[in-house]
C-alpha cells in the first residue's frame, strides 16, 4: 500500500515489558555435547523477574556423561551448576570426572563460577598434581618425560594455575 499524503508515518514502538514467572523441570534428556563433553542432565530452574532483568535460580544436575581431555575419556562422577538469581552468566560451577591411568584414578575437579573456574587434577592414591597431570598427558612418571614433554606440563600447569584456567573446557590444556 502507499502512504497517504499528509499522513505521519507509523514508528515501531518499544518492545513490551513482561513479568516472567516461568519454571523448567526436566528429570532427563538435556543433552550437553561439544569440546568433548557427551552428557545428559536434568534440572529445576525458576525464572523470574521481568524480560528485561530475568533473575533465574536452580540448578543442573548431571545424570552421566564423558569428557574426552588429551586423547583420555573422563567419566562424570559429579556435576552441579546452580543459579543464584545475581548473575544468569556466572554461574556456580563443581564437577568432578575421573578415569584410570597407570594404575592410578586421575581425577579432573572444576569448581567456582563460569566465568572464573578452577580446575584441579587429583587423583588416588594421592599424587601431585603435576604427576597426575603427566600420566594423563604422556601416560608417564614425571621422572620418564623428555625435555619437550616437560616442557609442555610446565605450560599446562602454568595454565592451571595462571589465565589458562579460565578455559572450560580445558581441552586446549
Amino acid at each position: 500500500a502507499l502512504p497517504v499524503p499528509g499522513a505521519r508515518p507509523q514508528t515501531a514502538s518499544a518492545p513490551s515489558l513482561f513479568k516472567l514467572k516461568i519454571r523448567v523441570l526436566a528429570d532427563n534428556q538435556i543433552f550437553v555435547t561439544g569440546m568433548g563433553l557427551e552428557s545428559e542432565w536434568e534440572t529445576d530452574l525458576r525464572i523470574t523477574g521481568t524480560t528485561a532483568a530475568p533473575r533465574v535460580t536452580g540448578s543442573l544436575d548431571v545424570i552421566r556423561g564423558t569428557y574426552s581431555f588429551s586423547g583420555k575419556r573422563f567419566e562424570l562422577d559429579r556435576g552441579r551448576i546452580t543459579f543464584n538469581s545475581n548473575d544468569l552468566m556466572n554461574p556456580t560451577i563443581n564437577i568432578s570426572a575421573s578415569t584410570t591411568v597407570e594404575n592410578v584414578n586421575a581425577i579432573l575437579n572444576v569448581t567456582g563460577t563460569a566465568q572464573n573456574p578452577q580446575i584441579a587434577f587429583t587423583s588416588t592414591p594421592s599424587l601431585p598434581q603435576d604427576e597426575v597431570l603427566s600420566r594423563i598427558l604422556f601416560g608417564s612418571n614425571v621422572a620418564n618425560l623428555s625435555p619437550t614433554q616437560a616442557i609442555q606440563l610446565a605450560a599446562a600447569l602454568n595454565g592451571l594455575r595462571g589465565s589458562g584456567a579460565r578455559r572450560w573446557p580445558p581441552g586446549s590444556i
